[in-house]
Formats: C-alpha cells, sequence, structure tokens
C-alpha cells in the first residue's frame, strides 16, 4: 500500500512523506495506521526496524489541531534516546505544520526547562515513565486533556520494572480515550495488561521474526572473549559493528581497551550525561565511529541504520534482550551478522537465547592487526533548528565559506541547538582552522570538532 492511499492525509503532509523518502508502507503501517486512524485501540507486535514507529507517529500528526494549547497525545517509551528519537520522527513528518510543538520528557536533564515547554503550550509529548511522574506529582503536568496515548516498546518498560510507573501514569488519563500497544515481542506481561486497560483492542502482527535472509546468527564458543573479539574484528573488518555487554562497566572497560588498540571506537551507558549518549549515536551513525560498545540503551528502538555486525560479547539474559540486540542489523532488507560469544561454562544459557544461531569457528588472532579506523570526524555547530538552519545551509558554508568539497562532506544531523556534520578526516584539519571564517545564513558560527 502507498501513503496516497490514505484518504484523510492532506497532500502537505503526503509530500513530506515522500521528501522523507517514504511512499510505501511497510506491513505494520499498511496494517496499524488505519486502524489508529479509525479510532481503534491496537496491540501491534512487529519486529526492530519493521516501521513501528512511523505507524503511530503519522495518525498523531494528522490529528494536530492548534485551537487548544493542551496536549492532545503522549507517547510513553523506556529511554531517553528513544523518546528523542521517536519526538524527531514526529517533528519531521510535520515539518509542513509549523505550530506543532512536541515535547521531550525524560530524567538526566533540568525538570524546569521541560516545565516550561508544557507550560508555554504543547500537543504532543514523548517520555519515559519516570519523568512523566515526576512532572504529575509536580502538578507542571495534567493529562486531562489527553486522547490518544501510545506506550512503545513495551515490553521493555515491563522488563525494565515499569509497571508501577505505567499504573499511576493509566490513573491519570481520561477514561475515555485511544490507548495503543507497540512491541517486538510478546510475553505473558504484555497480555495481562492490555486485558486489563485496554477496549476491544485490535490485535496487529507483522514481521514478527528476524528474516534468516538478511540477519545470519552465529555463535563461537571461547576461554578468551577479548582475543576472539579482536580476531573477528580483524577477519570480517565491518563497515560498523555494535558490541553488546549486560554492565555499565564492562561497556567502559571493554572500549577503553579497543581505543588503546587504536580503534574508533565510543561507548554507550547509563553513567554518561544525556549529550553525551545522544553525541556517541550522532557519530556511530554517521560514521565517524565504527565501533560501539553498549549496554542494552542500544537494543531497544534506537534508529540506526547500516550496522554491519552485531557482537554479543556477554550473552543477555534472556532471549527477548537477543532479539532486540540482534535485530540493530540487517534492517531495511540489508544483511547483517549476528555474532555471539560464550564460554563453556554458559552453554545452558547459550542454548536457551540463541536458539536458532549456527556455531562457527573463528581463526586464531594474528600477530599484526590493523584497527577499525573511521575515515570521518564530527564537526558540531552551535545552532540548530531554534536558529532555523537547514542542510544545505551548513553544506553552503563549508563549500563557498571554507572551500570544502561537496563529496568530502557526510551525513548531517540538525538538532534543536546543535547541528553535526561528517567530515572526511583530509579536510578536517582545514575546517577546524577556518571556523572563524564561516558564516551560515549569513551569521557567524561557532563550532568544535568532537
Amino acid at each position: 500500500m502507498h501513503f496516497n492511499t490514505l484518504l484523510s492525509l492532506s497532500p502537505s503532509l503526503l509530500d513530506t512523506l515522500v521528501r522523507l523518502g517514504f511512499e510505501e508502507m511497510t506491513p505494520i503501517q499498511a496494517k496499524a495506521i488505519p486502524a489508529i486512524i479509525e479510532g481503534c485501540d491496537i496491540v501491534a507486535h512487529a519486529k526492530t526496524g519493521s516501521g513501528k514507529t512511523l505507524a503511530f507517529a503519522l495518525p498523531l500528526v494528522m490529528r494536530a489541531t492548534f485551537g487548544d494549547n493542551r496536549p492532545y497525545a503522549l507517547v510513553v517509551t523506556p529511554t531517553r534516546e528513544l523518546a528523542e528519537q521517536i519526538a524527531r520522527t514526529i517533528r519531521d513528518i510535520a515539518a509542513s505544520l509549523p505550530n506543532l510543538k512536541v515535547a521531550t520528557l525524560y530524567g538526566g536533564v533540568p525538570l524546569r526547562p521541560q516545565a516550561e515547554n508544557i507550560a508555554n503550550g504543547v500537543q504532543i509529548l514523548v517520555g519515559t515513565p519516570g519523568r512523566i511522574l515526576d512532572h504529575l506529582d509536580k502538578k507542571t503536568l495534567r493529562l486531562e486533556s489527553i486522547g490518544t496515548v501510545v506506550f512503545d516498546e513495551a515490553d521493555k518498560m515491563l522488563s525494565m520494572g515499569f509497571q508501577k510507573e505505567i499504573d499511576a501514569i493509566l490513573l491519570c488519563l481520561p477514561t475515555q480515550r485511544q490507548t495503543l500497544f507497540f512491541s517486538a515481542t510478546f510475553p505473558d506481561k504484555i497480555a495481562q495488561l492490555t486485558q486489563s486497560i485496554l477496549h476491544e483492542p485490535l490485535f496487529i502482527t507483522a514481521d514478527v521474526t528476524s528474516d534468516a535472509d538478511t540477519i545470519k546468527e552465529i555463535v563461537h564458543q571461547t576461554q578468551n572473549k577479548f582475543e576472539t573479539l579482536l580476531a573477528t574484528l580483524h577477519h570480517y573488518t565491518p563497515a560498523s559493528v555494535l558490541i553488546f555487554l549486560n554492565t555499565k562497566e564492562a561497556v567502559i572497560t571493554l572500549s577503553q581497551q579497543l581505543y588503546e588498540l587504536g580503534h574508533s571506537v565510543i561507548d554507550l551507558q547509563g553513567n554518561l550525561e544525556q549529550y553525551q549518549r545522544e553525541e556517541a549515536l550522532i557519530q556511530f551513525k554517521n560514521g565517524s565511529i565504527r565501533i560501539l560498545v553498549a549496554t542494552d540503551v542500544a537494543s531497544r528502538g534506537l534508529d540506526i541504520h547500516q550496522v554491519a555486525m552485531v557482537i554479543n560479547y556477554e550473552l543477555p539474559f534472556n532471549r527477548e534482550t537477543y532479539i532486540h540486540r540482534i535485530g540493530r542489523t540487517g534492517r531495511a532488507g540489508a544483511f547483517g551478522i549476528a555474532l555471539s560469544f560464550y564460554t563453556s561454562y554458559e552453554n545452558t544459557k547459550r542454548n536457551e537465547i540463541a536458539t536458532t544461531a549456527q556455531e562457527i569457528i573463528i581463526k586464531p588472532l594474528p600477530k599484526q592487526t590493523t584497527p577499525l579506523i573511521s575515515e570521518y570526524r564530527t564537526l558540531m555547530l552551535y545552532g540548530g533548528r531554534k536558529e532555523k538552519l537547514r542542510k544545505g545551509d551548513i553544506v553552503g558554508a563549508l563549500c563557498q565559506e571554507i572551500g570544502v568539497g561537496v563529496d568530502s562532506v557526510g551525513s548531517i544531523t540538525i538538532g534543536e541547538r546543535y547541528s553535526y556534520i561528517a567530515l572526511h578526516i583530509s579536510i578536517v584539519e582545514k575546517v577546524k582552522k577556518s571556523l572563524d571564517m564561516m558564516k551560515v545564513k549569513g551569521k557567524k558560527v561557532r563550532g568544535k570538532i568532537i
């Protein structure tokens, strides 16, 4: 189905979707969007990377009304990163609706600016359970105007222990509302919860299992995971690799070990400040970093395309998490490899979790190896959507003001206050020395290489 078959979709929204590269619906979108538009409660079960975010984001944008500054939609999600990603998707879709305001509510940043955003008027809220409750407790947020609530990655929220927070949020919502559940797995807890709070829900299933043609699942038994990891990186030389461990401390240790060997690596874990987590993801996504070492904060819902390889350096605690981890690769029809290491002491765990993986033998580490190094670095500019910066403005400034060739400019991410540009390493020093001369839209901007 094409998006132009949605009769209630305005021409401006359709044009925006086409510009963003969305013309044909994925299976989950084709099933969920019409049902959401009709006002049904739904439980949608689809694999990671199937297009779930757009499936609920588009109907929310289509309902935009500007006569009331109170929020009409609430999206609840387990992590800060996913909240930002969802908000970004909604803003992108609503680019032709300049009056639609989206606010993110999550911890790790001050409460007061978020409260001020709410007070100034916002239509769609996207937040984590804990921070939403913080605002409800402090009376900086009221939910009586909410007509639609979305629980995205609902299984993750329950596994993270957010049951009480979800129950408390539900008590603050109107009884007459539309409730949408989206999840990549469907454990018993989800079934119990949906039975108690949804009204005659429509159950939608699409793309619930990873395609064996796009993800090659393999396992390898080893007694020295670090040497095996180095041998793996040397053998496959993946363009990008996401390595999962179970604890923050283990992530920090492994990323430091790889960094000391010269690899282009960065870590993503809960001890980082919010801006550090965002910058880590941006650098990995734009190719400035080739190895991302992470806890399961990166296993759910993050919009990271074209990850060549996922490595479970440590096996997860359950199969649901395993499915989400390996779902970071093999997305949108691309081929990916999911490799899991295990020791002889983890045989039982391996059999319970990686049930569809095949055993392989990895050749020993050679004496000389070449680290994975990126050909790009990231330039951060102090300016973003608030300054109405556009990608074309930045590319024009780099090419005309500094003399950078357009082929040396990679992916560009424009945030609320900052913009991030991937630059080929051959011109990084030139840009760094010339930043004082650079003007964007006729105004001087500050920046730095991160």
